[in-house]
C-alpha cells in the first residue's frame, strides 16, 4: 500500500489566479511554510498549487488573496519544464484537494470584488468560517 498525501499550513504568496474555462477552471496560487529554526531564524518553502473540479469552483468563488492563512490538503506531483533559458528543471507542486481559511482578514478590497456589501462573500455575521465546497466547519451548507 502507498500513499500521496500532504497537508500544509501557510500563507499566500500572491493572490489566486482562475485559469482555464468556466466548465473547467484551474486555480493557482503559491503558498509560502515557514518553519522556525534555531537562532529565531525561519526557513520558508515555497509550494506551487493548483485546483481542479469543484475545489477549483469553491475557491473561484471565494478568490484568497495575498498574505491570508490558509490550510491546504492534497498530493504532490511532480512537473519538468524547461525555462526560457533552456535549462530543465524539476518542480514539486500540491494538486489541492481540500483547501480551509484559518482565519478572517477585514478586506474592504475583498468584499466589493467579490460579492458587494459590508463584508466579504463568506461572512455571514456568524464567525465560522468555510472551507471546501461552501461546507461550513459545524458541517453546514448556510
Amino acid at each position: 500500500m502507498s500513499m500521496n498525501k500532504c497537508i500544509l499550513i501557510g500563507r499566500l504568496g500572491k493572490d489566486a489566479e482562475v485559469r482555464g474555462s468556466q466548465d473547467r477552471p484551474i486555480v493557482a496560487f503559491s503558498l509560502a511554510v515557514s518553519t522556525p529554526m534555531a537562532g529565531g531564524e525561519r526557513d520558508t518553502q515555497w509550494f506551487s498549487c493548483a485546483a481542479f473540479g469543484s475545489t477549483a469552483k469553491f475557491l473561484g468563488g471565494v478568490m484568497p488573496k495575498k498574505g491570508q492563512l490558509v490550510l491546504v490538503e492534497g498530493k504532490m506531483k511532480s512537473r519538468e519544464y524547461t525555462d526560457k533559458n533552456g535549462v530543465k528543471h524539476t518542480s514539486m507542486d500540491i494538486i489541492v484537494d481540500n483547501f480551509q481559511f484559518l482565519e478572517r482578514k477585514a478586506d474592504s478590497d475583498r468584499a466589493s470584488t467579490i460579492g458587494g456589501g459590508g463584508g466579504s462573500s463568506w461572512d455571514d455575521g456568524s464567525g465560522s468560517v468555510p472551507s471546501l465546497g461552501g461546507l461550513w466547519r459545524d458541517g453546514s451548507m448556510r
